[in-house]
């Protein structure tokens, strides 16, 4: 009594000019658009965040090592220990001030130094706070620096991507014109379940008064699978055909317009 029947009709497919009518759409993200949205904040939040902290740690280095370069005091201080890294060595060492031990650790970039324990180096220390020192003459930017830069870079370029390729695509589910094309190959995707798609398909002549042009596309991550010659349906910019996909669009999907009350009244 309930359900379904199983000789219900399934609902009809719009055809391309039903589709083309509605043109500027009316889209949504789609469960994939939203992933994609949280992926954008989320890479962008981590690359913000590193290189905030960064920034305040470069910051607050470069405050130090000018009030040393204006106001420090010259130390001999005694190399206690070197570590080697892959890039770098750590000098570790010891001076004294007033009767006290003041102790630091410091980058040694690969250079014209000779260095071992039991080394003298000449050091500069504010009066004020002994603790704040540095050799003399050294550099106070290594590697790591630039490695963290690229850490914190990556992501935020990450999600500027993602973000770039979802305002294409709302571009291309709003305006763009859904025609016919034809598959030319579809391969699986290893360990994804998807496929890649490429196809062919020519342009609407009486769109901006251009000529049918024969435009070749792919989708890298169409989840149907397709026979080569296969028709399908595909989407492009009728003024950048080059901007095209598989219709319909993974991160955006039709939203049906809502009746404004107004118009309601006034054909009552």
């Amino acid at each position: 009594m309930f359900g379904v029947p199983d000789n219900a009709p399934t609902p009809k497919e719009p055809t391309l000019d039903e589709i083309n009518l509605k043109i500027p759409r009316h889209v949504r993200p789609s469960d994939d658009g939203r992933s994609s949205l949280w992926l954008m904040l989320i890479s962008l939040g981590i690359g913000l965040a590193i290189l905030g902290g960064l920034s305040y740690y470069l910051v607050h280095q470069w405050q130090q090592h000018n009030a040393l370069e204006r106001e420090g005091l010259e130390a001999s201080a005694r190399v206690t220990r070197i570590i080697s890294g892959r890039h770098n060595n750590y000098v570790h060492y010891i001076f004294q001030v007033g009767g006290a031990d003041y102790r630091n650790e410091v980058t040694w970039l690969h250079g014209p130094y000779r260095l071992s324990g039991g080394s003298e180096i000449t050091i500069l220390y504010l009066p004020s706070d002994p603790s704040i020192n540095y050799p003399k003459g050294w550099g106070w930017l290594d590697s790591g620096i630039l490695f963290l830069f690229y850490f914190g870079a990556l992501p935020i370029y990450l999600g500027a991507q993602t973000a770039w390729n979802l305002l294409r695509d709302h571009r291309l589910a709003r305006h763009g014109l859904v025609t016919e094309g034809k598959v030319t190959l579809c391969v699986p995707k290893k360990n994804t379940g998807n496929f890649m798609v490429d196809y062919e398909f020519r342009t609407q002549p009486d769109y901006h008064a251009q000529n049918d042009q024969l435009i070749e596309g792919s989708n890298n991550n169409c989840p149907d699978e397709y026979k080569t010659d296969a028709k399908i349906k595909v989407i492009y910019l009728p003024s950048h055909p080059s901007r095209n996909n598989s219709w319909p669009l993974q991160s955006f999907e039709m939203v049906e317009r809502k009746p404004q009350p107004g118009l309601l009244m006034a054909n009552r």
